[in-house]
């Protein structure tokens, strides 16, 4: 007699299922880590030497510690080709690296939607977008969060701070303003 286990019963797990998905994983985010403390470095070079001196400080720090922190990466990837691991974690649903990168992404088009269409929108449609397609909530909750969400941030900054937010590019040509 055998004795069939129902998914319910497995133990759900975090854990990636290549053991070299993690540090994938940790090599792009050293890599996008230098590519941001390298742009720092020569926005920083363009200020005048008062001015600079602490992001300059800050900015070799960081290097210093990136530089260690890939060194010890190198030594740990000895006879694992990036080549081959990172498609590997991309086709797995469940990775953390796929996960990451929706996130990325997603966060990408919240700052393109800010651009374009203004904050408040952006935000909403962000709120939306995460709760009833990556989440699967229902269709009723997502709009009232996401709603209520723009509406919370619209009356604390607008009407009690006085805080104008940013209305978008689209608005801001709608009403005249040359940006361009």
């Amino acid at each position: 007699m055998t004795v069939e286990k129902s998914k319910a019963e497995e133990p759900i797990s975090d854990a990636p299922k290549s053991p070299n998905q993690d540090k994938v994983l940790e090599v792009i985010f050293v890599s996008l880590l230098l590519l941001a403390l390298v742009a720092a470095l020569f926005e920083a070079l363009t200020y005048r030497l008062v001015a600079a001196r602490p992001p300059l400080i800050i900015i070799g720090v960081s290097l210093l510690l990136v530089f260690f922190h890939g060194r010890r990466l190198y030594k740990d990837f000895a006879g694992i080709s990036l080549k081959i691991e990172l498609p590997k974690s991309f086709v797995d649903k469940d990775s953390t690296l796929r996960k990451v990168s929706l996130v990325i992404g997603f966060m990408f088009l919240l700052v393109a939607g800010m651009v374009t269409v203004g904050q408040n929108i952006a935000v909403g449609v962000f709120i939306f977008a995460l709760m009833y397609f990556v989440s699967k909530e229902r269709l009723m909750l997502s709009l009232q969060v996401s709603l209520g969400t723009v509406v919370t941030i619209y009356l604390l900054f607008e009407w009690l701070l006085e805080i104008e937010l940013y209305r978008g590019i689209i608005y801001l040509l709608l009403t005249g303003h040359r940006i361009f």
